[in-house]
């Protein structure tokens, strides 16, 4: 599933839903960028490090040099916004 602008979380221990779809653990995420500065945004105090473990969870950040993202994300139709032209 590719997370977009748009993309919605909701959940209980256990259990997420991100734009209706029901996920459950263990969680990847796949982030695009530098890897030392996003290894660095995981790990910033009140962050998602810290979040996960508040609520009994582990997170574990791997870095690499190359990811491939597969997963599509179709544009969703813009309710209230206009093209300019």
């Amino acid at each position: 599933m590719r997370v977009g602008v748009d993309t919605w979380v909701v959940g209980v221990p256990g259990s997420l839903t991100v734009d209706t779809k029901v996920l459950s653990p263990p969680y990847s995420i796949l982030a695009i960028g530098d890897p030392p500065t996003l290894a660095a945004a995981m790990n910033i105090p009140g962050g998602a490090q810290d979040g996960v473990k508040r609520v009994g969870g582990r997170m574990v950040v791997q870095q690499a040099d190359r990811v491939d993202v597969t997963a599509l994300r179709q544009p969703k139709q813009h309710q209230y916004a206009q093209p300019v032209k």
